[in-house]
């Protein structure tokens, strides 16, 4: 099992993720709107960076998950 302080960092990188989206979100809408394909691909720079910093931490705490349900079944008593 993760350490508390696992979550405390996936959380605050899922807020990084969630300003960078908010970041994201308007610049794009506002590149469609002036029809600016600069704006759109400059939306792209906080949403990739965003991502860069939430997903490694996402994919851990799945793999962590995954372990839980699929791991190690061997039996340490027996016969």
């Amino acid at each position: 099992m993760p350490e508390p302080e696992f979550f405390l960092v996936l959380f605050a990188a899922g807020g990084v993720f969630v300003v960078c989206c908010a970041i994201a979100i308007p610049l794009y809408f506002w590149g469609r709107k002036q029809n600016s394909k600069f704006l759109k691909i400059l939306a792209l720079l906080p949403m990739i960076i965003g991502l860069i910093v939430f997903m490694p931490m996402f994919i851990l705490l799945l793999s962590w998950i995954w372990y839980w349900i699929f791991g190690d079944k061997t039996n340490t008593g027996g016969l």
